[in-house]
């Protein structure tokens, strides 16, 4: 165990698509061993925009981005840990 390194777990934006209950389990079956949340966020750069030609794509990643950062929001908050924000 080192005080210069904490473990922190959550999903990057870039793969806010992938199914959440596998990475909620572990945070809570591991939360006394993670000192917090994250790398967490929005960042519309992962979005796949097909060339700017279909914003329903954009928009429906967007939303998959937010449910996912707000899960893992309320997750941090219930175990009372801090979050790293992307």
């Amino acid at each position: 165990k080192s005080e210069l390194v904490l473990p922190f777990i959550g999903i990057h934006p870039e793969n806010a698509l992938e199914p959440l209950d596998k990475i909620q389990n572990l945070i809570e079956n591991q939360k006394d061993r993670i000192a917090g949340i994250g790398e967490i966020g929005l960042d519309p750069t992962y979005l796949d925009n097909n060339n700017g030609n279909n914003n329903d794509n954009n928009d429906d990643g967007l939303r998959k981005q937010n449910h996912t950062f707000e899960a893992l929001l309320s997750l941090a908050e219930k175990y009372d840990k801090p979050v790293s924000i992307h």
